[in-house]
């Protein structure tokens, strides 16, 4: 079952979108460690590391470092960035821990009709466990390259039907896998802890998480002809950050499950780093200290009518309040060309949706559509978002799905307002030896919304018991494309940077190819294919002269996965993904001298040997178990996201891991 889709609980083959799940047998036998990790996996998926976190586009492009065009959700509630629209951690290893995760719900294309912003290119859900699904305690420590030590302890139980307790608590010590952190003049280590608290009583679900994390600054030596021979690129000494998430839900049934109500409440802050304590330290003291980064509040209150012959009816509205806290020290203050900048917002919207059932439930039609009102302050227009989907069921084996759907976003606060250096070296070449940045960030409060438009056709088709494939087509029309152009001057004028939208359309068609393969209880598997292809129309130029650059965007992806065992206590586990060459932005292309050619292809190959020895302990079986992983098996080392840095990930790599499970 899924979630996400329609705001309600639906069997997978029903969805109305294109849908994967990862559930959490699939995890707990994965060599991935983190959720962006498990999702480089997942079909039209291109995960890649930056030097400050990983991106997760789906069925995209783009030179923003940030997700910000993928909704993040933990259990159906948005939380994406309020300043930067992608995680609200960053710099980080994760946006949530893999052990809190009961199943990962990763939706290919808009739903904004839902959802609203953010659900552009995709929604992944992140589906968390509760005390039953741990049933006792779990205790595991994961160490290997990069100084990593990993430590989770998990304790949980039901107490019947109605109650429920869980806690998880994880301590987390590392190195970012770009070897910008750990060159020459660097051997920086991140340190984390992670704690989740969640209850049931009855129809309301309590969650509290809270994450920190303490992260050595680097320094990056700058050869440029004439500054100082010990010239460098440096960030603040210390980089830390709190995030706290508290989140209520509630459901209830009426008249015998002809009605019902849902309540989803929320409350998220950040206090951390500026962005600009990595980017920009020198230029002002405050970037250099934790600070008040806002909060976001929001509530979602929906009905569902389920005593309509043929209809199931979902209405609802959607609150949020946004606030940039002291974000705003990196913002414009205001003046003459840009005017003042709005940092705080309340956003109302109200959705409507209607599954139809004909044809004996086997057509179903799934129509809905969201109007998200002006915001106040009057900084976003309205914005109306439709979707009409179906999905037909022409036999147990054989499904069939069809839609249409037009989505939004719209710019951050960082995306409208940013105003701090962007690049720069110490000591300068002048008097004194300051700070001389070398790109600054130019405000544009005139960025419009983006806009996309998506049809796409499915089918699922099972050839044999042991064997399932799935296939999607989509094609999608993008309007107002945010770009991030560098137009530089003549030395020594900074090179200025600053978003907008591209005048030329984009359109992007493609699609995923799937084969699930679950032969016995002893082996089973996946094999997925994902191609894209994109174009522009129009001859348009941004301002730094380029039409649009799809960039990190290759055209053809191969994931697999096959997970033997266990025999006589051993289990193996092989994940492949391989991506083929890709385009990378030109103004960094040039500024590293590099060629005017795409990337080379390149695979990433893992393994997992587990052991479980057969012993008994109060009662458990089998509760130790003993992990190897290596990674990167072919040792590649591609730049994943080419900056000004040395952005190379590490070659192969081995880890350890040691489990305990009481019940």
């Amino acid at each position: 079952f899924v979630e996400a889709a329609t705001k309600t609980k639906i069997p997978l083959s029903q969805a109305p979108v294109s849908v994967t799940v990862v559930t959490r047998e699939q995890i707990q036998k994965s060599t991935a460690k983190t959720i962006p990790s498990m999702l480089r996996l997942v079909a039209g998926v291109n995960v890649r590391w930056n030097p400050m976190m990983q991106t997760i586009p789906i069925r995209g492009f783009g030179q923003n470092p940030f997700t910000s065009r993928v909704l993040l959700l933990i259990d159906g509630i948005p939380y994406n960035s309020w300043n930067k629209g992608g995680f609200p951690q960053q710099p980080g290893f994760d946006f949530f821990p893999l052990e809190n995760v009961k199943q990962l719900e990763v939706i290919r294309g808009p739903v904004s009709a839902l959802y609203g912003e953010n659900a552009y290119f995709g929604v992944i859900n992140i589906s968390t466990i509760s005390g039953g699904d741990i049933d006792g305690i779990n205790a595991s420590y994961f160490t290997g390259a990069r100084d990593t030590q990993n430590s989770v302890l998990q304790m949980g139980k039901d107490f019947g039907k109605d109650v429920s307790v869980l806690m998880t608590a994880k301590h987390v010590r590392s190195q970012f896998p770009v070897a910008f952190w750990f060159n020459d003049a660097n051997d920086p280590n991140v340190e984390s802890t992670d704690l989740f608290l969640k209850g049931r009583f009855k129809n309301l679900t309590l969650s509290y998480y809270r994450h920190d994390d303490d992260i050595d600054g680097f320094t990056d030596p700058v050869p440029i002809p004439g500054f100082p021979s010990n010239a460098a690129f440096r960030s603040s000494d210390n980089i830390r950050q709190s995030i706290d998430i508290v989140a209520g839900n509630y459901k209830q049934d009426f008249l015998d499950g002809d009605y019902s109500v849902h309540a989803d409440l929320s409350y998220a802050q950040r206090d951390g780093a500026h962005c600009a304590s990595c980017h920009a330290a020198p230029q002002n003291p405050s970037f250099n200290g934790k600070q008040p980064h806002g909060f976001q509040l929001y509530g979602d209150f929906r009905g569902g009518i389920h005593s309509i012959p043929y209809n199931d009816v979902l209405l609802g509205v959607e609150l949020r309040k946004n606030d940039a806290g002291k974000h705003t020290d990196e913002l414009h203050a205001g003046d003459p060309q840009h005017g003042a900048a709005v940092t705080g917002i309340f956003k109302t919207a109200f959705y409507a949706q209607d599954v139809i059932s004909l044809l004996d439930g086997d057509l179903l039609l799934t129509l809905g559509a969201r109007y998200d009102l002006r915001t106040h302050p009057d900084l976003f227009d309205a914005a109306f978002s439709p979707r009409i989907a179906a999905s037909y069921k022409v036999s147990d084996d054989f499904q069939l799905r069809t839609g249409f759907s037009k989505a939004f976003r719209f710019p951050s606060f960082s995306e409208l307002y940013q105003d701090s250096w962007f690049f720069n070296v110490e000591p300068g070449p002048g008097p004194g030896g300051n700070a001389v940045p070398l790109a600054v960030f130019e405000p544009n409060p005139n960025l419009d919304r983006e806009t996309i438009y998506n049809f796409d056709i499915g089918a699922e088709y099972a050839l044999m018991e042991e064997l399932t494939i799935k296939a999607d087509l989509f094609y999608s029309l993008i309007k107002n494309f945010i770009v991030l152009p560098y137009v530089t001057g003549p030395p020594p004028t900074p090179t200025l940077v600053s978003f907008e939208n591209h005048p030329n359309d984009v359109m992007l068609y493609g699609g995923e190819l799937q084969f699930d393969m679950q032969f016995n209880d002893y082996f089973n598997g996946f094999l997925t294919w994902s191609f894209k292809y994109s174009d522009q129309d129009g001859n348009g130029r941004d301002s730094a002269g380029n039409p649009i650059e799809f960039v990190y965007a290759p055209e053809h992806q191969i994931t697999a996965g096959a997970y033997i065992g266990p025999f006589y206590g051993f289990r193996s586990t092989f994940e492949f993904t391989w991506q083929d060459e890709y385009q990378v932005p030109s103004f960094y292309r040039n500024l590293r001298g590099l060629p005017n050619q795409p990337f080379n292809d390149f695979a990433y190959l893992n393994y997992r040997l587990d052991y479980s020895p057969p012993f008994s302990v109060f009662g458990t079986d089998n509760p130790l178990r003993l992990g190897f992983y290596l990674r990167n098996i072919f040792n590649e080392q591609p730049q994943e996201t080419l900056v000004g840095v040395d952005g190379r990930v590490p070659g192969r790599e081995a880890f350890f891991d040691v489990q305990l499970q009481f019940h």
